[in-house]
């Protein structure tokens, strides 16, 4: 059982909501396009953002990645935001390990946004837990995760990568899956229920695709702080639009 709570800003933004926190994805690949998108963001109801840079045309050059990074931060200085390298290995774009370290430390200087996203699996223990400590440095705080296209592992792999993120420092612990039946969103719920009993980091999970919907909008029930939804394109398969998330999440809060 966990025995400490960190201070985290996504808990503390969960618990202000009192639901859990939207996040919309931008997933344009040119700086104009991606002004646009966050223009279009801060006009829904969305409580933070995540910037998925391997989608950005240049996404490889750090510099380049650093100066919309400083755009969205003069222009939208007001939305919380995350910044993710999505590699080749969890749905996104190639990426050498020395080159994908180098990107996060650079962006972790430049301190222009509240979160990054750490692969768990990118690269040794050793240099995982050093990239954290590193950011953590910046004043940035982490987001570990990892996903799984193919399938859903069972119940003691899902938990003991939740336990390598935690052992690692991270302040978040991010799980998706891909769901095979029914059986396996269920699990999914499940570890996530145990993950929020066992871990004293906050947990975001989500079951991937159609058949996993109902996981993203689950939070209230299983602990999750945080689910994704779409305003315009999407990031991942199974994101449900920007207001009919609001209208479920709403709705689960007032009738409990």
């Amino acid at each position: 059982m966990k025995d400490k709570v960190r201070t985290c800003k996504l808990r503390m933004m969960r618990d202000e909501l009192k639901r859990p926190v939207i996040c919309a994805p931008i997933v344009a690949d040119e700086e104009k396009a991606i002004a646009e998108a966050m223009q279009n963001i801060c006009n829904e109801s969305v409580d933070i953002t995540e910037w998925r840079i391997d989608k950005y045309c240049y996404r490889k050059d750090k510099k380049q990645v650093v100066g919309v990074l400083k755009m969205l931060r003069e222009q939208f200085y007001n939305m919380p935001l995350i910044c993710t390298f999505r590699t080749a290995n969890e749905g996104g774009e190639p990426i050498e390990d020395e080159k994908y370290y180098e990107l996060i430390r650079y962006i972790a200087d430049s301190k222009f946004t509240d979160y990054i996203d750490i692969e768990i699996n990118r690269g040794s223990v050793q240099d995982v837990c050093e990239l954290i400590e590193y950011v953590h440095n910046t004043g940035i705080e982490v987001i570990a995760s990892c996903h799984y296209f193919e399938h859903t592992p069972d119940k003691e792999e899902m938990l003991g990568v939740m336990r390598r993120m935690s052992e690692a420092g991270a302040d978040v612990l991010k799980l998706a899956v891909m769901p095979r039946n029914r059986r396996d969103v269920l699990r999914l719920l499940e570890v996530t229920m145990d993950a929020d009993d066992i871990f004293c980091e906050p947990v975001i999970t989500m079951s991937m695709g159609k058949l996993g919907v109902v996981s993203r909008a689950a939070g209230d029930l299983t602990g999750s702080v945080m689910t994704f939804a779409g305003v315009g394109e999407i990031s991942a398969p199974g994101q449900i639009a920007v207001g009919e998330m609001l209208n479920i999440l709403n709705s689960f809060a007032e009738n409990n």
